[in-house]
């Protein structure tokens, strides 16, 4: 059964920072994948970090629906790009 979507900001975040983690993947690479500035996820690992809705949307375009924290990648992301 699928996870329920994140419903507030925080949780959506956390997610997005889980995603990176999870892939391994520095601030930067983040940004590259998601085609937004570096800029952007430089403070990622803050509690300030505060990232446009934009920006929100393209990187939550990198993350599967129904994937969480704990879950495994799925192999198509575990590829460098």
């Amino acid at each position: 059964m699928p996870h329920p979507a994140p419903t507030n900001l925080s949780a959506v975040l956390d997610r997005i920072r889980a995603w990176a983690r999870a892939n391994d993947w520095k601030p930067a690479t983040l940004a590259r994948k998601a085609g937004i500035a570096e800029v952007v996820t430089r403070s990622m690992t803050t509690d300030a970090w505060s990232p446009s809705s934009t920006s929100i949307r393209a990187m939550e375009g990198l993350i599967p629906a129904d994937w969480r924290e704990g879950d495994p990648v799925p192999a198509k992301q575990d590829e460098a790009a």
